[in-house]
């Protein structure tokens, strides 16, 4: 109370509206992350490096205020932020936006998902950080039989023969928090890997993408989960202006194509990040990437 009687109308507002979460989307965290630097002195990078790892900006605006602002460091089971899309016209759009060189995926429409497995102990986690682990239990009993450990960012689909179906098969598990056998049976479900954040002891948020594909295609995916396809690579200047067109993606039952630059690093999702996404009908595609070298960018795209 003390600190809003300090503050004039105009404050109070800004105030309010970011303690619930409302500030205009895409502004709001890093706006935040830039008080938290100014308030206490610290550097922007170093808050912002801070709250990626960590996806607590409360926390991180604590230890900044009294001086302990740690190192970031990639911990397992506390999820982060994911790199967020922003819609592009067209192909041409995502390369102007990104720029080239930059590879394309296929895009998909079901629940983003975040797993983090640790030997036999996985768990998942939504885009918003909430548990998902007992609404997906086939996905966490495959998982669950290999060693080893790592940090997944993916896409789960309702899937059958290997192929995605559509969002309105998934609906049928979505809002059930612990489906039972006859659910499961009926509408199985799979992860589609995108991303590694983490493997062992080492976290990739600040790794370039063709690091954390390199070290996502190195690891034995259990049977009946799926990595996402790369279905483009212009590694050249120039090689996205004849990027392809997406009837491809259509027919492996994704909802259209991602590109991006794969030299990006992986952020917490911010406005200078063009992660560029929409839908495909069957004469166009649908496009997102990831931009933001320096690593303050949004999750743009996914090379």
């Amino acid at each position: 109370m003390a600190a809003l009687r300090r503050m004039d109308a105009r404050a109070i507002r800004a105030f309010v509206k970011a303690m619930l979460g409302e500030a205009r989307i895409g502004v709001q965290e890093q706006t935040l992350e830039d008080a938290v630097a100014h308030a206490t002195g610290q550097t922007t990078e170093a808050v912002r490096a801070a709250n990626r790892h960590r996806a607590d900006l409360g926390a991180v605006a604590l230890d900044a205020r009294r001086g302990r602002l740690e190192p970031a460091r990639f911990a397992y089971f506390t999820p982060v932020d994911p790199m967020l899309a922003q819609p592009a016209a067209d192909a041409a759009d995502a390369v102007r936006r990104l720029g080239t060189p930059l590879w394309v995926e296929d895009k998909y429409d079901g629940v983003r998902c975040q797993l983090h497995k640790v030997d036999a102990d996985v768990r998942l986690y939504s885009r918003d950080r909430r548990d998902l682990t007992r609404q997906f239990p086939e996905v966490v009993a495959a998982f669950s039989a290999g060693d080893g450990r790592y940090v997944l960012d993916g896409e789960v689909l309702a899937m059958a023969g290997g192929r995605a179906l559509p969002f309105q098969r998934l609906q049928q598990r979505l809002g059930r928090r612990e489906p039972d056998r006859d659910v499961v049976a009926a509408h199985p479900v799979a992860l589609v890997a995108f991303d590694c954040l983490a493997r062992e002891d080492e976290g990739l948020l600040d790794a370039p993408l063709r690091s954390r594909r390199a070290a996502l295609e190195a690891l034995p995916l259990p049977p009946g989960q799926a990595l996402a396809p790369v279905a483009y690579r212009g590694e050249r200047r120039g090689a996205g202006r004849a990027l392809p067109r997406g009837p491809g993606a259509r027919q492996r039952g994704a909802d259209g194509e991602a590109a991006g630059r794969r030299r990006t690093r992986r952020a917490a999702a911010a406005p200078s990040g063009s992660r560029s996404s929409g839908r495909s009908t069957p004469s166009t595609s649908s496009w997102s990437g990831r931009s933001g070298a320096t690593g303050s960018g949004g999750r743009s795209s996914r090379t």
